[in-house]
């Protein structure tokens, strides 16, 4: 039974209650199987009210609780940029959802598109990318990994330098751990070709459709290091940049991801059995 935590109960509660009126509110938690009438009170009151009483008589309430906040989290804002009159760089308004993130964060908790709440005992890609991180505990790695997630709808800038400095961060650890010379620039697409002939997945050396899939890992490398170069956090822009959103931000962290995932199982089983052919 995954309960909601009552951190995330009273975060969510305001900011939800803005979101969506009385109507709204009554639909929606009886469509995701929250029990019994709508209960007195304001919004916040209303809305706290019902999903404590979820924790109380339902089997999975977080389920329900993430399918209860979808339409709020997957909501595509264009990010404000406020810009000064004295010429300091501009800055981004902070989403209005982001201590819902916060929260999540802080009991071990993500959230992904379409209402998914991941963590401890729940599935998803997040989940087997944390258990090879348990196995390799590199914390630079965890660190830019946690931050990638946490950003994606709040500060899409951001989340694509995180997933950039993941694949880096990976990259620095396995030359280090294997023992082998760093490129004098340590940039993701002079390290990551090293890495992939080290571990024996150079597309050269296979044919047909894995060569394809090997040669689309060191497009996907390029791409995400173009985005963090164009659109991420790390670099200045003009005014005259077009502005990037969670859904390009979620597709460069996801693929920043399961690279990170492949090339650490790969790593894993080199370890066991030498060089493993795929």
């Amino acid at each position: 039974m995954a309960q909601i935590p009552a951190q995330l109960i009273g975060v969510t509660a305001p900011i939800a209650g803005e979101w969506y009126g009385h109507t709204k509110i009554n639909a929606k938690l009886m469509a995701c199987g929250f029990p019994g009438e709508p209960p007195a009170g304001n919004r916040i009151d209303k809305i706290r009210v019902w999903l404590m009483r979820g924790n109380a008589q339902m089997t999975d309430p977080l389920t329900a609780f993430g399918q209860f906040i979808a339409d709020m989290m997957d909501h595509e804002r264009e990010p404000y940029v406020r810009h000064s009159w004295d010429g300091t760089p501009p800055v981004v308004e902070p989403d209005f959802r982001q201590p819902i993130y916060d929260a999540l964060a802080s009991e071990g908790l993500s959230y992904s598109r379409g209402g998914h709440i991941h963590g401890v005992n729940l599935p998803g890609p997040s989940k087997s990318l944390r258990e090879q991180l348990n196995l390799n505990p590199f914390q630079t790695i965890e660190k830019e990994f946690d931050r990638a997630l946490r950003t994606v709808v709040s500060d899409p800038p951001a989340a694509i330098t995180a997933a950039c400095a993941v694949l880096e961060a990976l990259c620095k650890n396995y030359l280090n751990e294997e023992e082998q010379e760093a490129p004098n620039k340590q940039l993701l697409n002079t390290m990551f070709p090293l890495v992939m002939k080290h571990l024996g997945l150079s597309p050269a050396d296979y044919q047909g459709d894995i060569q394809q899939i090997l040669t689309g890992m060191f497009s996907v490398t390029h791409g995400v290091a173009a985005l963090r170069t164009h659109y991420g956090s790390a670099h200045g822009h003009d005014e005259d940049t077009q502005p990037i959103y969670p859904r390009h931000a979620r597709l460069a962290v996801n693929a920043a991801h399961t690279l990170t995932l492949f090339i650490m199982e790969t790593w894993e089983a080199s370890k066991s059995g030498g060089k493993q052919s795929l």
